[in-house]
């Protein structure tokens, strides 16, 4: 009977499928096929009819090495702590990789108790490959790690610029409660109230808001007294020609 490949486990957030996908993609074509590699949100990680859950417990009690790709969503996220919890206690390799915007040395605790690398590292990658190949029992590809860290970092880069613009246009609509429906009725350069004390994070939200043609913000003013602040800043608020691209995003 034939032996088992050894399997690789990548935990992650599901909203971080596009960035494990491609990992796994590379991990496999860069081994030559000689693993198998586990990304729950990829379908083709779970065999027909197989339970999820099941899927997940099977792959973790028979991986070689866990490898976390933790964002900031991430590490928020309660079952990356137990599937940690899971390669901690097997005694594997369990190796938090760090994207879009945490750094290894950002980790709560107990992500920071493992040895923690960052993704669009160079140095790092070529260390965690040479990590792979001793846990799967073969030799580490030789591969253009400059290249591939700074694709990783492109990914990484613009799901972080996203995740920053969904915040800031969610608050912007909290902020301004009538705003999306003067904006729906295309009223024209509507104003809008920023709270004072946060008028740096959205001035670099209105910079990339206006770059993807989301909207078109520009500064306005300051008042005194506004029903969200004691002081805030005044923008003007447009549509962009991406404006439905930008509520899509926000579901």
């Amino acid at each position: 009977m034939s032996q088992a490949m050894p399997s690789i486990f990548i935990s992650h957030a599901a909203a971080d499928s596009e960035i494990a996908k491609k990992f796994q993609g590379d991990v496999k074509a860069d081994f030559l096929g000689m693993c198998e590699v586990f990304v729950s949100s990829n379908l083709d990680s779970i065999s027909g009819g197989q339970e999820w859950n099941q899927a997940i417990k099977k792959n973790l009690e028979e991986c070689a090495i866990l490898i976390g790709l933790l964002s900031p969503l991430a590490v928020t996220r309660p079952w990356i702590y137990t599937e940690f919890g899971a390669g901690w206690i097997r005694g594997i390799p369990t190796i938090p990789v760090c994207h879009s915007g945490i750094e290894r040395g950002q980790l709560p605790p107990p992500l920071s108790f493992f040895q923690g690398l960052n993704l669009s590292d160079e140095l790092h990658l070529d260390h965690l490959y040479g990590i792979i190949a001793s846990a799967i029992g073969c030799g580490k590809p030789q591969i253009p790690f400059g290249d591939r860290t700074e694709h990783y970092h492109k990914i990484t880069e613009d799901l972080r610029i996203q995740r920053q613009i969904v915040y800031w246009a969610q608050q912007l609509f909290i902020w301004n409660s009538g705003l999306s429906a003067k904006l729906a009725n295309g009223e024209e350069e509507p104003s809008a109230a920023v709270p004072a004390n946060f008028d740096q994070p959205f001035r670099d939200f209105m910079i990339e808001a206006n770059k993807r043609e989301y909207l078109v913000i520009a500064p306005a003013g300051f008042a005194i007294g506004t029903q969200i602040a004691a002081q805030a800043s005044i923008f003007s608020v447009k549509r962009g020609a991406h404006y439905d691209d930008l509520i899509s995003l926000l579901g």
